[in-house]
């Protein structure tokens, strides 16, 4: 079956293919530290850490190292004063199917509405 593009050129869709097994390990990754919650870590299998306090930027941060049950580690930042979660530091390949180079990647989190 082809689709036509917005050209009107006909193409073939791409073939679906199977995720090595790296790749599988880091999307049910994404899906155990981005859709549940910190308190139902400890049932799906995996270990909340209280690291010591770190001050970056100027603000004051209680840092909770989540360790997932297949031992990726994730840190997540809280404010020590709003107790807002506005940082989170993974060291992980960004596709380890097309590169497994591990990187320090941080995300922030910020502009939080009431």
């Amino acid at each position: 079956m082809s689709t036509k593009t917005a050209h009107g050129c006909k193409k073939e869709p791409a073939p679906i293919e199977e995720s090595s097994p790296a790749g599988r390990k880091a999307l049910l990754d994404g899906i155990e530290s981005n859709l549940f919650g910190l308190h139902q870590m400890q049932a799906r299998g995996h270990m909340l850490t209280l690291e010591p306090d770190q001050q970056v930027t100027g603000s004051d941060y209680k840092i909770i190292k989540l360790t997932l049950a297949d031992g990726s580690e994730t840190y997540l930042y809280f404010n020590s004063t709003t107790w807002m979660n506005e940082r989170r530091l993974d060291n992980r390949a960004l596709h380890t199917d097309l590169d497994t180079t591990e990187k320090a990647i941080e995300n922030r989190y910020y502009d939080f509405k009431r």
